[in-house]
């Protein structure tokens, strides 16, 4: 009967701290993504209010857990892929896939079209960001759950 009865306490306390690791996982995740948006919408407003060149904002920015300071390093290098996974491992696939493409298109164009294009990356990662925290949220009840 104490075996069983250690077995049983021994699996909820698992399951507690599996589940609370899980969630901690997607908020760190999610919390990527807002950081990620940030930076699109503050270069954004560098170009329209200030026009500053692409790099110098790059080089300005600095992120408040540091995540993405890399991340600009790696857009004006212009660097591979792999680097920018190796540089937020933790930012989902998709919100990876348009920083990439962001950073590729960046500084080649006109202001006015920097801003529009910037627009529309900053809509793309809040609709999946919006989908994402959807997920999330169904997700964190059933990690409750368990």
């Amino acid at each position: 009967m104490s075996v069983k009865l250690v077995g049983g306490v021994v699996l909820l306390v698992w399951s507690i701290f599996l589940g609370r690791h899980l969630s901690r996982g997607m908020e760190n995740r999610y919390a990527r993504l807002e950081e990620a948006i940030s930076l699109v919408e503050l270069i954004k407003r560098n170009i329209e209010a200030y026009q500053r060149p692409v790099p110098d904002i790059l080089d300005s920015y600095v992120s408040e857990k540091g995540a993405l300071s890399g991340l600009c390093e790696l857009i004006k290098q212009r660097a591979p892929r792999e680097d920018f996974e190796k540089a937020v491992p933790d930012l989902p696939e998709e919100a990876l896939e348009l920083i990439i493409k962001y950073g590729q298109e960046l500084g080649s164009d006109y202001a006015s079209a920097e801003v529009k294009r910037s627009e529309y990356y900053v809509s793309a990662l809040r609709e999946f960001a919006d989908r994402e925290k959807e997920k999330m949220s169904k997700n964190e009840r059933l990690y409750k759950f368990l």
